[in-house]
């Protein structure tokens, strides 16, 4: 025999988990007011560690593509090669590999942030 479970709140995440309670077939009764409000509560918590989490990527990102850059400018064994188009050139190459916020000016600015 199944032990019921009550209605958790998982703290510090700010969501609600329904689980099972003796005499339904699953979850508590809701109205559909409230299942649109569950819905609609955990999209937008989720959206917003979403949200969270690609800024951090892309903040690691645009540092690394930096980090890349500066090093290339000062130990690249080609660098001379590319001198002042280095940005022009690259910007063009990675745009051809599909890699997107990887203009000219963001490469220079990625550089600076490094």
């Amino acid at each position: 025999m199944k032990t019921p479970r009550k209605h958790r709140s998982h703290k510090g995440q700010g969501l609600s988990v329904l689980t099972s309670s003796a005499g339904n077939s699953g979850f508590k009764q809701l109205t559909f007011h409230q299942l649109v409000r569950s819905i609609c509560s955990v999209h937008e918590k989720f959206s917003v560690q979403v949200a969270r989490s690609i800024n951090r990527s892309l903040t690691l990102r645009n540092w690394m593509i930096g980090l890349y850059i500066a090093e290339f400018e000062l130990n690249g064994a080609d660098r001379a090669k590319y001198g002042e188009n280095l940005f022009k050139e690259l910007s063009v190459k990675l745009v051809k590999h599909e890699i997107s916020g990887c203009g000219r000016r963001q490469l220079y600015n990625d550089k600076s942030f490094y």
